[in-house]
């Protein structure tokens, strides 16, 4: 919605890019030190404050008219958007047990889903209803949505996902662990889940970008299109919820690297489908195992961390996320311009399957 409302201000396409990336321009900059804080005075008062500017932001989208006012409102709304996620994550991570980890990060995605499914649906019904300024009652409906988001916010105890540091001295048997980011990257595994949740949510954002200019190509209506990406969306919506009984059958390193194979595999061959029925296969295949990729990582990534130092490593993986949405969709642009959408969609899936070795290297590591 932010995108055609600047668009209606007689801003070239062009610079929508940009306008996006100031989305992660903050994050980018202050998201280790905001997991650090959630680490030392626990989720609770971060997920607040996160709720809080998604409101005020959110409701600033609608009201502000003026390019400069939506491009401030959106920086603040991704900086609301760090806050609530690094909080959440932290909570369930500290409030979950070695058997229920992937369950929850399933279920906690699953919902991160539906509203991603809900929220392009509502604003594309109130835009297109409304006879004059459809786009800002859009947003400011998002607004209302997101002060609605304080109330549960508010309404978590206290000690919600809150862990108080080790003392040395009650446990003299293990010192307290360390909470550099080098001493945090260098954790097994960490830097191996860090590049497959980038690459894959960039690899998402791509998919959807690119996905209407092959389809284009290839004659197919916007409605096949938008049903090609409900079926993606829908397909990641069923792996998560099927995740735990899944990593309970096969364990999640396997399973992640299952996910990720399958899924470069899945975009790779869109180019290739000759009708809207093996396109809609592939993309089926290619979500379901998209849809496994980034609660598998988080799971992996808070295994691997202490608790004492959760919130610094979800942090550091939404940081190594915003990276990937800022840069890989501007290489995808510039490779566009020489190799077409396919050549696009071949690297981008390329990419996805590359991961693959890395976590195949990482599994079979002493």
């Amino acid at each position: 919605m932010v995108s055609y409302r600047v668009l209606e201000l007689g801003v070239s396409a062009r610079y929508l890019g940009l306008i996006s990336a100031s989305f992660a321009l903050v994050p980018l900059v202050v998201g280790i030190a905001v997991g650090r804080r959630v680490d030392r005075f626990g989720p609770r008062r971060f997920q607040i404050a996160g709720a809080g500017l998604l409101a005020v932001s959110g409701l600033g989208l609608g009201l502000f008219g003026g390019l400069s006012g939506l491009v401030a409102m959106f920086v603040l709304f991704g900086l609301g958007h760090l806050l609530v996620m690094v909080a959440v994550q932290t909570t369930v991570a500290n409030e979950s047990s070695e058997d229920n980890l992937d369950r929850r990060f399933g279920q906690f995605t699953f919902f991160a889903s539906v509203g991603q499914l809900a929220g392009p649906m509502l604003g594309g019904l109130i835009a297109s209803r409304m006879a004059t300024d459809g786009t800002r009652w859009a947003l400011l409906l998002g607004g209302v949505i997101a002060v609605l988001s304080v109330i549960p916010a508010i309404a978590a105890p206290a000690d919600a996902g809150r862990v108080r540091p080790v003392d040395p001295v009650a446990d003299p048997d293990g010192p307290p662990p360390a909470t550099g980011l080098r001493s945090l990257l260098a954790t097994p595994g960490l830097v191996v889940s860090l590049l497959v949740s980038l690459v894959v949510i960039a690899a998402v954002d791509i998919l959807v970008v690119y996905l209407p200019a092959l389809g284009e190509e290839r004659g197919l209506s916007v409605a096949a299109v938008s049903a090609l990406l409900a079926a993606r969306a829908a397909a990641s919506m069923v792996s998560r919820l099927g995740i735990g009984w899944m990593v309970g059958r096969i364990g999640r390193i396997p399973l992640l690297f299952t996910g990720v194979v399958t899924a470069g595999l899945g975009v790779a061959a869109l180019p290739f489908t000759s009708s809207l029925a093996a396109a809609m296969v592939a993309m089926a295949i290619a979500g379901f195992a998209l849809g496994l990729c980034q609660p598998l990582t988080m799971a992996w990534i808070a295994t691997q961390t202490s608790a004492e130092t959760r919130g610094t490593a979800m942090s550091v993986r939404l940081s190594a996320n915003r990276l990937g949405q800022v840069t890989l969709p501007a290489a995808a642009g510039l490779m566009a311009g020489f190799a077409g959408t396919a050549g696009v969609l071949w690297v981008v899936g390329g990419s996805v399957v590359a991961t693959g070795v890395a976590v195949r290297r990482a599994w079979h590591r002493p």
